[in-house]
């Protein structure tokens, strides 16, 4: 018998996969360069680079913004820093971070799921002297990490300022049942697709429309080579490239992003630091170190990634049940 309230819309195709989590080994998890000295056998430096918007972002301030339309004169306004629409640094860092750990013998840092339904290791790391890769580049529980990323801000380019656009109503994911948890295990991390942006629904949001640019900057000191060419490919530069998603309205396709890496240097030399105001740096070529990589990043947890964020603008994004 139907139950009231009960919605037999027929469900559209869902629009994320599953990336499985790899076994966190005891050899994984490593003492952290620390922060009180740079060290001679490791690179500190920084990039700066700048987020190619795809498809419309919506970064959710939490807050409701007056519009001057008389049809939608309340908005959910985007967030902003100094008065200018941005991507927080820590909303950046996280979208990063989320690929590095996929890709990578990381733990599972952020999870609601017990320590018992994960793969064996892979819980957060909590000692502080022995860290995953991933906690080792963007930190962990008393341990502050060694890169540093920026706000991400909108650069001011004619006819590239914030839009209104209507977004889909939607709710927060069961993870306690269907296709998160099976046999008693959680099935992996989960990662939205690529796809046309639903825009005419019943959520009015601010957004930064596509081709908007948000220009950002890292920097990053006592990393291994192999270090370096995690932050690189969890940033989707590596052959052939993905692209990340950001900020609200993944399942309707919104926050499709690319980074564009405008600079990258090195320190040619960090113990200068110490003595010189006056630093040598060198412009560096990535791909040594996209290469390198493949001393932290497993193979087939890449290619995985790179299937599902490879950009799709045809695929089509559900707008109601899914």
């Amino acid at each position: 018998m139907a139950r009231a309230g009960d919605n037999y819309e027929p469900t559209a195709p869902k629009p994320y996969e599953f990336v499985s989590i790899p076994q966190v080994r005891g050899q994984d998890r490593e003492h952290p360069a620390g922060h009180d000295r740079y060290d001679a056998e490791r690179l500190s430096g920084h990039l700066s680079a700048n987020l190619l918007v795809l498809t419309w972002l919506h970064v959710g301030a939490g807050s409701i913004r007056l519009n001057r339309s008389p049809k939608y004169p309340l908005i959910r306004s985007h967030v902003r820093v100094g008065g200018q629409v941005a991507m927080p640094a820590s909303s950046l860092k996280g979208m990063v971070r989320s690929v590095a750990e996929a890709i990578s013998h990381s733990c599972v840092r952020v999870t609601r799921a017990p320590r018992n339904q994960l793969p064996p290791g892979a819980a957060e790391c909590r000692d502080k002297e022995k860290l995953c890769p991933a906690c080792r580049l963007f930190g962990a529980l008393g341990y502050q990490g060694l890169v540093r990323f920026s706000d991400a801000v909108l650069h001011p380019e004619e006819g590239v300022g914030p839009k209104l656009v209507r977004m889909p109503a939607l709710h927060s994911p069961g993870k306690h049942r269907g296709p998160y948890i099976q046999s008693g295990r959680v099935v992996g991390r989960k990662f939205y697709k690529h796809g046309q942006t639903v825009i005419d629904a019943n959520t009015p949001v601010e957004v930064c429309p596509p081709r908007a640019r948000l220009d950002f900057r890292i920097d990053f000191d006592n990393l291994s080579k192999a270090e370096v060419g995690l932050l690189l490919t969890a940033m989707g530069l590596s052959d052939p490239p993905f692209y990340l998603k950001g900020g609200g309205g993944k399942p309707a396709c919104y926050g499709s992003v690319m980074i564009q890496v405008q600079q990258f240097q090195t320190w040619a030399g960090a113990e200068e630091l110490y003595g010189s105001y006056d630093i040598e740096q060198e412009a560096t070529n990535m791909k040594q170190y996209l290469k390198a990589a493949g001393d932290l990043v497993e193979p087939d947890q890449l290619t995985r990634i790179t299937s599902v964020l490879a950009y799709d603008p045809n695929r089509e994004c559900p707008s109601g049940n899914y």
